[in-house]
């Protein structure tokens, strides 16, 4: 990179970086900084220091859509649940009429099982079948985003 005109103000950091994040993933951050795309020759005046300053600023924004993105997912999620809950009742992922398949709604009510199985909080799954009457339950209260994104994505 040296040898192709990239300006490197602590050379140890900069290897340090690479060895933490690697050439590969920073390479697509300094492709703004290349004169030359195809010989990879940077323009004058292109640092480390800057590509690293894209890449941390492209982390950060990521972060953040993600965090928003997932907002808007739990939000269209209780909602689809609660819209769900209020037309049919509380177990209306188990009618088989209101997915678009059979198959599609076998996997869903698998995917609860799968959920439930997989879940470590044993005073939860207890606490499930003295407050609700089934272990089947808890499960729902685990994987009940899993099955309203299963719904929305199969209509």
């Amino acid at each position: 990179m040296k040898q192709r005109g990239m300006y490197f103000e602590d050379e140890v950091r900069a290897n340090c970086i690479l060895q933490n994040v690697s050439y590969y993933r920073l390479s697509g951050y300094w492709y703004p900084l290349l004169k030359d795309k195809q010989r990879h020759i940077f323009k004058d005046g292109a640092s480390f220091d800057n590509a690293y300053s894209i890449y941390k600023f492209d982390s950060a924004l990521r972060k953040l859509v993600l965090s928003e993105i997932e907002k808007i997912e739990i939000a269209v999620r209780t909602q689809f649940s609660y819209i769900m809950s209020q037309e049919y009742d509380g177990w209306w992922f188990t009618d088989s009429s209101l997915f678009s398949t059979p198959a599609k709604h076998a996997k869903t009510l698998a995917k609860v099982e799968d959920e439930y199985n997989r879940s470590k909080a044993e005073m939860q799954k207890t606490d499930s079948q003295i407050f609700w009457g089934s272990r089947y339950d808890y499960g729902v209260m685990v994987a009940y985003y899993h099955v309203c994104a299963e719904y929305l994505c199969s209509s």
